[in-house]
């Protein structure tokens, strides 16, 4: 076994990411060596890929069964094809008999290289008896609602969870000719953090499949996902808006801007800041755009949020409002109808498992109660009074509590008060800026069942040193283009020439067992720099390893956020892994480069394409041989640009990384399934996920 050292830099113009330091990664000697010095190449080891014929269903011609000349089998057999990594189309044969007998036969398939690497598939040809018919109608499925579910655990919640059980035992499925059939699933025994995608199978004596997906949201401990419209003061949404959690502390926790519908939607833990009285969730003021705030209230959260003690005037506050809620064990919303507002307003209750809504008037009525199983809603309040008026009050509370709206949960408050929406992110200090990245970076980690990555104090002040200098230096000609990642000692805020330097400036002395790592973003916002290194190529790479153990990252007020990764040499974890993970919810639609190097580079794709997609195998080697990229729903194929370590224009990719770029951007809260053939250290796999697009 023999060791590679090697050093990688990356750079672009807007955005960079460097890697510095030794990175040691383990991998087998070209050849084996023997006593009379002669060395055996390896060569091809890779075997054909096998395309199967599909499974048939025939009626025998005679008592003994159907003859193999037979036009229908003839056809089965002649349909299977192979191709080989180094001979192209190699010939395939078979074991199929001369007179396949009534029941079911297994037919293998075999297809060998000119190197003697082979690979044998089974197919199926069920004979049915003389004089019957052909069934050739699947099962029909009956899928149980989706749930939202706590996880019991940071791995996520059991399979054998009583309500993940009842959802798996609710699915049944009714054939036509056989009755009730079996219906079994693919969920795995812990199920992760995140939106996950069960399949279930169903199949009928003949042979024919149907197969049909439901879903179990699993929130993390203490997580929760706020999301809601900003609007401005006509009531008209904002886009570019700037939702914000501001906790009492001081500290900011912000999510991505609004969407052109003025959507948000962001994920929120208040577990991690335990000594906070209170969090309030606003949207950020912009100039000549006074935003008022449109938020969501999740009872499935640990932590709720609670109401400031203090609430600001503010003029005009838009009476319309609409929120999302997510009740795991049900509950009750009540609106209490101001008696100045004799007209009333408009509920709107909109389920997103049932696709249902309940339209509701209150003129009239003073209390008007809506009791909700568990599930997701979105709700809308539409006054059909003048603004000017009072408002109502709408609350909400958990199933099983007595209602009491002195203590309940407001959902919105009066006309003329509003929350506190005036903190920045810019109000966090140096600790929580580093504190958030990890976990925003530990956020995507968990999605893809790596281990979580460890806030690093030395490796944050590193970051933090270099942030001050390229604001220190900003107009200085020496840190354009790669020289960003390179300090000169001259200029002020000097620490170090190289991210290892200035590691050692903080630490005292170089890591033993782990090499630093290095990116960086052109702005100071810190979650929008976490979600573009993930969806990019060259810096997703070193903060999806399975080797990458430590994270820091600073920035200084105003200037650009780096992060510093710690990256070990132990030999690497996680054989396989593909990002976006599968049932994966929120996913940009789109990849609108700004790295440098360009991945695109040569490939006539340019950016804005469909998102950044990868399969990883960090230390061994990955070869996609072929790959299809679809919209579950309609079956509508897009093409795929694949980058790997041969193809990559800029050479930085290793042997077990491999991207894929759709050729267009993708719809937004769609659902798309990815289907690769590859080869993983020269073993033959098929692996297809899906993902579902956010709203941007």
């Amino acid at each position: 076994m023999e060791r590679n050292l090697y050093e990688i830099f990356f750079h672009h113009l807007a955005h960079g990411s460097i890697i510095v330091g030794m990175l040691l990664l383990f991998g087998c000697s070209a050849g084996t060596g023997n006593s009379t010095g002669q060395g055996a190449a390896t060569g091809d080891q890779t075997p054909p890929v096998i395309t199967l014929s599909q499974n048939i269903t025939v009626v025998a011609t005679s008592a003994n069964g159907i003859l193999k000349s037979n036009a229908a089998i003839a056809a089965f057999l002649n349909a299977t094809t192979a191709i080989d990594n180094v001979d192209g189309n190699v010939m395939v044969s078979n074991n199929a008999p001369a007179i396949f007998p009534v029941g079911l036969n297994t037919v293998l398939f075999t297809a060998s290289d000119t190197a003697d690497n082979s690979i044998t598939s089974p197919a199926t040809v069920n004979v049915l008896a003389p004089g019957m018919a052909i069934d050739q109608i699947p099962p029909v499925i009956t899928l149980p609602q989706n749930i939202t579910v706590v996880a019991t655990s940071a791995n996520g919640i059991q399979k054998a969870n009583t309500a993940v059980t009842a959802f798996l035992n609710a699915a049944t499925a009714i054939d036509n000719v056989d009755g009730n059939v079996m219906v079994s699933n693919n969920a795995p025994t812990i199920i992760p953090v995140g939106q996950n995608a069960v399949l279930f199978s169903a199949t009928d004596a003949a042979g024919n499949m149907a197969t049909a997906t439901a879903y179990i949201n699993v929130l993390s401990q203490g997580e929760a996902t706020y999301s809601g419209i900003a609007t401005d003061a006509t009531g008209t949404p904002v886009a570019g808006a700037t939702p914000v959690v501001e906790i009492n502390n001081g500290a900011t926790w912000k999510g991505a801007p609004t969407d052109a519908s003025g959507k948000f939607s962001m994920i929120f833990n208040p577990s991690i800041y335990p000594n906070a009285v209170y969090f309030q969730l606003g949207v950020r003021d912009l100039p000549a755009k006074k935003l008022q705030e449109a938020w969501y209230r999740s009872a499935t959260t640990s932590t709720p949020l609670k109401q400031h003690a203090t609430q600001i005037p503010i003029q005009n506050l838009p009476t319309h409002f609409s929120a999302q809620l997510v009740l795991q064990a049900g509950g009750v919303i009540q609106v209490h109808t101001n008696a100045a507002n004799p007209s009333g307003a408009t509920i709107k209750i909109y389920d997103h498992f049932s696709n249902h809504q309940k339209v509701v008037s209150t003129a009239g009525v003073s209390i008007t109660e809506f009791v909700l199983p568990a599930g997701s809603y979105t709700i809308k309040y539409e006054p059909t009074w003048p603004s000017s008026q009072q408002a109502d009050s709408v609350y909400w509370s958990a199933a099983g509590q007595t209602f009491d709206p002195a203590k309940a949960t407001p959902m919105t408050i009066a006309v003329g008060q509003t929350r506190s929406i005036s903190f920045t992110e810019q109000r966090m200090t140096a600790a929580e800026v580093s504190t958030l990245a990890t976990s925003r970076i530990n956020h995507y980690r968990q999605l893809l069942g790596l281990a979580p990555v460890t806030n690093h104090a030395q490796l944050a002040q590193t970051a933090l040193n270099h942030s001050t200098y390229l604001k220190l230096n900003s107009n200085d000609p020496s840190i354009a283009g790669l020289g960003a990642h390179t300090e000169t000692a001259a200029l002020p805020g000097f620490t170090g020439i190289s991210a290892l330097d200035r590691y050692i400036f903080v630490a005292g002395s170089a890591p033993a067992t782990w090499s630093v790592g290095e990116n960086f973003y052109t702005g100071s916002d810190i979650l929008i720099a976490a979600d573009w290194f993930i969806n990019s190529v060259y810096h997703q790479v070193p903060l999806l390893h399975g080797n990458t153990a430590f994270l820091g990252t600073g920035r200084v007020n105003g200037g650009w956020t780096v992060m510093n990764m710690g990256t070990t040499f132990s030999p690497a974890q996680r054989p396989l892994y593909v990002y976006p993970a599968n049932g994966q919810v929120d996913v940009p639609t789109a990849f609108y480069n700004g790295e440098m190097p360009d991945p695109l580079l040569g490939s006539g794709l340019t950016a804005p394409t469909g998102p950044a997609i990868s399969m990883n195998a960090p230390g061994h080697r990955l070869i996609v041989n072929a790959a299809t990229f679809t919209e579950t729903s309609s079956g509508t194929a897009i093409p795929l640009l694949i980058i790997d370590a041969a193809s990559d224009p800029n050479g930085r990719l290793n042997s077990g990384n491999v991207f894929f770029f759709p050729h267009q951007v993708l719809k937004q809260q769609t659902s798309y399934t990815v289907n690769a053939v590859y080869t993983l250290d020269g073993i033959p796999g098929n692996l297809s996920w899906n993902f579902t697009t956010g709203w941007g």
